[in-house]
């Protein structure tokens, strides 16, 4: 979010609070002022938080906004090659099971793109199965657009398309990956907003309860 903007959300948030306790509740100028210089405070550290989190975690990869851009990039235009592909494909089970498997790397670039901490553990994922994939499949194509098959040839149609299956879990569990990570920063943030919440007097502790 621009920063004027967070300053104007910031700002009247806080002036309502203030007109909250002060006018509406009665209490003391002070504890208002206090109390709102607070939730203003708050809310602009909220606002630039994402901003800020972002370029930590760039620059704890070693990458720049621009080179996640890049992989992302790269790797939808090779899903988009292979849903290409599976739509020549001769079966409909053959279509289905690649239009699956391009559903879920769908969804692994779509949490790339919003977490971008997550191209660490899908590295692989984009430098090399994608890509893997597109290839195999294009051979595949190839090789079942001929429609003359010899026993030979026939064998490695078949081993395609039961590779297809492997690939399909091989990409859940990539993305199952993916969310655990999540799972784990999620549950970290709730331990540190607790503890913080604590430590300013705002929950009591479990021994006191």
């Amino acid at each position: 979010m621009p920063g004027s903007v967070a300053d104007i959300i910031s700002g009247l948030s806080g002036g309502a609070v203030f007109l909250l306790l002060y006018v509406g509740w009665g209490f003391s100028l002070v504890i208002s002022l206090v109390i709102a210089g607070l939730v203003f405070g708050g809310l602009k550290l909220i606002f630039r938080r994402p901003a800020r989190e972002l370029q930590i975690q760039f620059e704890d990869l070693g990458l720049t906004p621009e080179m996640v851009e890049s992989a992302l990039v790269e790797g939808s235009e090779r899903v988009n090659r292979i849903r290409a592909l599976g739509k020549q494909a001769k079966t409909d089970s053959v279509k289905k099971k690649i239009n699956d498997i391009c559903g879920l790397a769908d969804s692994i670039l779509d949490y790339i793109a919003k977490n971008p901490q997550g191209i660490k553990t899908a590295r692989r994922f984009l430098t090399y199965y994608l890509d893997a994939v597109q290839n195999i499949l294009n051979k595949y194509t190839e090789l079942s657009e001929h429609g003359v098959y010899s026993d030979q040839i026939a064998e490695v149609l078949s081993k395609v398309e039961r590779m297809l299956d492997m690939i399909n879990q091989a990409f859940e569990r990539q993305l199952a990956h993916l969310l655990e990570n999540q799972v784990m920063d999620i549950d970290t943030e709730i331990q540190l907003l607790q503890q913080t919440m604590q430590s300013e007097g705002l929950l009591r502790s479990e021994a006191a309860k």
